[in-house]
């Protein structure tokens, strides 16, 4: 009896690694290209997901979107979900505002849901009405993730492959349900809990249990003392650093009269780089609140650089990366570590370098990334040979090079 147990469990455990492992494919499958066109994408809309009391005392129904692979066309098992939460400083907006961005996760392979969550606030009548507001949100999504959780087996979502994002308000809110707790809770707003209920139980009498793998973060922010190592996980973000809404490094905010430090989008990729966790910031010079949504490339952009990260980490090779000029999306380097081999026909030298770095041999073809370890990319182009890398600060370098036989790297020590 115990051995078929063991069997049982051995079948299942393996089944559950193939499955998993599937989503390191080699195809444009979960990358910034399309791998469903528009007409493949179906949808549920206005599923009802809670029913809840907002900010004026009345009852309120919340609903829910979802857009994904047609369960007839795509033949995969489980596909990860990504949940998307609007912006509108906790006043204003909707569900449909991320339509476009969850058809467009959709396309590349993943399932996308927006919800509706719960606005409204005025501090001259309540001295913690927008620390309300932000709870109440994270409520919402809790109550949303229960949801989609108890009823996976319909759309055939992973729940151990899950990630939450938004814009603005609504990113501060997918931020605070990774961050804030319900004792920090009570301790930055005493009696909210007796005043709202607990963060997990409002909306629906649903238990579910989940855990997030990754933050899709539109020029959001969260507050500095809530942000814990072992809460950390990686992040993809999108942040202009002359953004007066949300700003960029760190403020002080956190409510109608709360001046606790804020941490912005950079502020909190150089905590989880110091830390070790991966994370993706694309900043853009000059840019004010909302960037990379102004213009027809601006939303495939940043889709296109979080399914490529988020793929990054199905395959266990994430690589941290800070840029200010909008470098496109590539996933081609979204193999496993383990097979990117380094050729013993490929010489990279001197090692330890000064100024140059030399290699030896190559056709002209080849394309070059140079990453610092704190995992920026430093340089990205072909011909590294007639690049001054005399200014680099001394430490370890990584350096992929892309050839026509593949994927190739190399440790090198600056001196």
């Amino acid at each position: 009896m115990k051995m078929r147990a063991f069997l049982i469990l051995f079948f299942l455990f393996c089944k559950i690694q193939f499955i998993h492992a599937q989503y390191c494919t080699n195809d444009t499958r979960f990358t910034n290209q399309e791998y469903f066109n528009e007409e493949q994408i179906s949808s549920q809309l206005n599923v009802t997901f809670a029913n809840v009391i907002n900010w004026k005392g009345t009852y309120e129904t919340l609903k829910l979107d979802v857009y994904f692979p047609s369960l007839i066309i795509d033949t995969m098992p489980y596909r990860p979900l990504i949940l998307l939460v609007h912006g509108g400083g906790l006043i204003s907006g909707d569900k449909i505002n991320y339509t476009k961005v969850c058809k467009e996760f959709a396309k590349r392979g993943f399932i996308a849901a927006t919800i509706n969550y719960r606005l409204g606030l005025d501090c001259s009548k309540d001295s913690i009405s927008e620390e309300k507001a932000k709870y109440r949100a994270q409520q919402d999504i809790h109550a949303a993730f229960r949801f989609i959780v108890q009823n996976s087996s319909i759309l055939r979502i992973d729940t151990s492959w899950m990630f939450i994002g938004g814009g603005s308000a609504g990113s501060v809110a997918s931020l605070g349900l990774v961050y804030i707790s319900q004792e920090e809770w009570n301790n930055f707003t005493p009696g909210i809990q007796l005043i709202l209920g607990n963060l997990n139980n409002s909306g629906n009498n649903l238990v579910n249990k989940f855990r997030i793998k990754g933050i899709f973060n539109d020029w959001g922010a969260m507050l500095k003392s809530s942000i814990q190592k072992e809460e950390m996980i990686p992040m993809v973000s999108f942040h202009g650093d002359a953004d007066s809404t949300v700003a960029i490094d760190s403020s002080s905010g956190g409510g109608c009269y709360h001046f606790e430090k804020t941490y912005g989008s950079r502020s909190i990729h150089r905590l989880l780089i110091e830390n070790d966790i991966c994370s993706d910031l694309t900043v853009k010079p000059g840019g004010g609140h909302g960037v990379y949504q102004d213009s027809i490339w601006g939303l495939p952009f940043r889709v296109s650089r979080a399914a490529c990260f988020f793929k990054s980490l199905f395959c266990k090779n994430c690589l941290s990366f800070y840029q200010t000029d909008s470098v496109q999306a590539s996933c081609s380097l979204n193999t496993k570590l383990e097979e990117i081999k380094f050729s013993n026909s490929i010489i990279v030298y001197p090692n330890p370098f000064k100024d140059k770095i030399l290699v030896s041999p190559t056709n002209g073809n080849e394309d070059f990334i140079l990453i610092n370890n704190a995992g920026q990319i430093i340089f990205q182009d072909k011909n590294i040979e007639n690049h001054d890398f005399s200014n680099l600060n001394f430490g370890i370098y990584l350096l992929i090079i892309k050839n026509e036989k593949g994927l190739h790297k190399a440790i090198l020590k600056k001196d």
